[in-house]
């Protein structure tokens, strides 16, 4: 955790990567939080869900289409908090390693807490980190052009399939389609028996939505090649369809 002056190099370019990249949606949910913010000052958290659109360039994704606060209203700087990290943008999930950004007296008290509750990261896992922040972000460049194709991919996909309806993600490498329409059509309560069936029926893996709060939808992941999501979704039509 750090004040943002002591932010990397690259970490400090990571708010304007995405949008530099071509490739960041705006969220109009964050300009209605601005607005709120500056009638009443408070510390917002920005959760880069750790991706592509990190340092170079929501569990961590400073995903590669994120669009946060700061990103859209720079001017409230001293009033946003950003928590990113490397798992998933620099393929180190084992390494454990996150860090947040924002104003130096949250930042404290973060420290202050943290350091009563939780162990710290190895020295070894901090030195990669920073030498993946601070490195060639070519590798980047080139997931974030290939994770694009696939998002737009299995949007499209997935919103031919009838009972499905799925909006463009703004970080993960995932969908989350509603499949109410999909439920309902087959006589299903939950989202789980959707899922059970879709593993048993069409061999496609999926993880239920309810459990991250949203009951009705299911999470996808299209962290895998065009043709691999071309033969899901083959078969989760056959299935349903």
């Amino acid at each position: 955790m750090t004040t943002r002056s002591g932010w990397p190099r690259s970490v400090r370019a990571a708010a304007f990567s995405a949008q530099r990249a071509g490739f960041a949606p705006q969220c109009a949910d964050c300009f209605a939080d601005a607005d709120l913010a500056r009638r009443f000052p408070t510390t917002r958290v920005d959760n880069y869900p750790d991706g592509l659109a990190a340092p170079a360039a929501e569990a961590p994704f400073g995903g590669w289409m994120y669009t946060g606060g700061l990103e859209n209203c720079p001017d409230l700087v001293d009033q946003v908090v950003s928590i990113n990290g490397v798992s998933k943008c620099y393929a180190m999930t084992g390494w454990r390693i996150g860090y947040a950004g924002g104003p130096r007296e949250v930042i404290m008290a973060m420290k202050t807490m943290q350091s009563q509750i939780t162990s710290n990261p190895s020295s070894i896992s901090q030195a990669a980190a920073v030498a993946a922040l601070d490195g060639d972000q070519t590798c980047i460049t080139k997931m974030v052009s290939a994770y694009r194709e696939r998002s737009d991919y299995i949007v499209k996909a997935l919103n031919e399939i009838p009972g499905f309806e799925c909006r463009v993600g703004e970080g993960a490498f995932y969908a989350f389609p509603q499949v109410t329409g999909a439920m309902q059509e087959k006589g299903l309560a939950e989202d789980s028996d959707l899922v059970k069936l879709l593993l048993n029926e069409a061999d496609v893996v999926m993880v239920p939505g309810t459990p991250f709060g949203a009951p009705g939808y299911v999470r996808i992941s299209f962290a895998c090649s065009i043709d691999e999501l071309e033969k899901a979704v083959a078969r989760i039509k056959a299935t349903l369809v």
